[in-house]
């Protein structure tokens, strides 16, 4: 599991806590399909790529490369699921 997915469920954690302690900050039945759930992931995914790769670019780090190939390894994965 890569660290960007282990920050989207500490995230999640964190904002079903906030909704556990404020429960009129939410209204109605919220329903979520896969489809939304994994359009959601892919969008995360990208906001941490394109620093990650702007690093790599500019700092040239192995680090940073390794950071990119696992985050286009994560985004295929999801893409053809």
């Amino acid at each position: 599991m890569s660290s960007v997915n282990i920050g989207k469920h500490i995230s999640n954690i964190l904002t079903f806590v906030y909704l556990d302690n404020h429960g009129d900050s939410v209204e109605g039945q919220i329903l979520v399909n896969s489809e939304l759930s994994i359009k959601i992931t892919q969008y995360q995914m990208l906001t941490v790529f394109i620093p990650v790769i702007l690093i790599a670019i500019f700092t040239g780090s192995w680090f940073a490369w390794g950071g990119v190939a696992s985050l286009i390894m994560g985004l295929l994965k999801i893409q053809f699921h």
